[in-house]
């Protein structure tokens, strides 16, 4: 649907339960692959409020391929279901502490991702999903009054 890129992952049934089973996304076979965190990367401690913008920020320092991860924190960031609790984010899309899920907010910050706003509208959902996503997104008690 929106081209996040994910573990691979297959569901099984195993003495009598469904569980879900994925591979590292850490590991090449032995191999460990160095992957630090948006925390970390933000030197940020646990419960710490940060947006989107900074970790788009770190990623500009620390990434060897910032193009392609800005790309995918903006795909992730506007997919949803990983950060959204229905109305409000538990990250920011921009600085501060606005934490309303707003397409129109993610929109307007993806130039900062390196994103044209055509670039930004074709990645990810098609309109029919992103419609059928508006509810996470928009709702009448998140606006400021």
């Amino acid at each position: 649907m929106s081209g996040v890129h994910t573990a691979s992952w297959s569901v099984e049934f195993l003495n009598g339960r469904t569980v879900l089973l994925m591979a590292r996304f850490d590991r090449d076979g032995s191999l460990r692959i160095p992957f630090p965190s948006a925390m970390s990367m933000l030197g940020a401690v646990d419960g710490e409020h940060r947006s989107y913008l900074e970790i788009a920020d770190a990623i500009r320092v620390h990434s060897v391929m910032p193009l392609a991860d800005l790309s995918e924190l903006w795909r992730r960031m506007v997919s949803g279901p990983v950060d959204v609790s229905p109305r409000f984010l538990s990250t920011s899309i921009t600085y501060g502490y606005d934490r309303s899920a707003s397409m129109e907010l993610a929109f307007e910050a993806a130039q900062h991702f390196s994103l044209s706003m055509a670039t930004a509208r074709d990645m990810g959902a098609t309109n029919r999903e992103c419609d059928h996503m508006a509810s996470a997104f928009e709702h009448e008690d998140s606006e400021v009054r």
